[in-house]
Formats: C-alpha cells, structure tokens, sequence
C-alpha cells in the first residue's frame, strides 16, 4: 500500500500561499475536515491502528512558485473590497 499526502497540518499544501493571503486581509480561510490527521505522526499512527506492518514514511520536500500573480493580486483586491463593504453593512 502507498500514500501520498500533503502537509497540511504545518502548511505544506498546494494552496497554502494563497491561504496566507487571504488570511491577511481579515479572512480565515477555510482549511479541509481533519486536516491535523495528515501529519507524518499522525498518519503513522492511523497506519498503527489500521494494523499495517512494516511502515515506512518518507518526507518529500517541494517549492512551490505561485505562476498567475496578477490573478491573485485580482483575488485579493476583490476580497479586500468585500471585506470593507461587508463592514460599512454591519
């Protein structure tokens, strides 16, 4: 059996530099269900309690290089416009 799993306890997903961003301009983004399961220790031990034998974990490293700035830019100008509007409503 194999896995494959991103980090998304301490960070380590595709859209954590957009996350990031978000969560700057007074939004919590939101984060999948149970994401704290996929720390490498955690997932050690789901496999523990799954009873699997022989488990070997590998971490691998990755640099990830946001391609369309200019639309997170858009995205973030556009969230910065509701999060005012929304609180000229309340």
């Amino acid at each position: 059996m194999a896995a494959y799993v991103w980090d998304m306890a301490r960070g380590g997903h595709p859209l954590q530099l957009i996350h990031t961003e978000i969560d700057a301009v007074a939004f919590t983004a939101l984060k999948p269900p149970r994401s704290e399961i996929t720390s490498l220790e955690a997932l050690k031990q789901l496999w523990k309690g799954a009873a699997l034998k022989e488990i070997e974990t590998r971490q691998i490293r990755v640099q990830r290089i946001l391609a369309l700035p200019s639309i997170l830019e858009a995205v973030l100008r556009a969230l910065q416009r509701l999060v005012k509007f929304w609180s000229r409503e309340q």
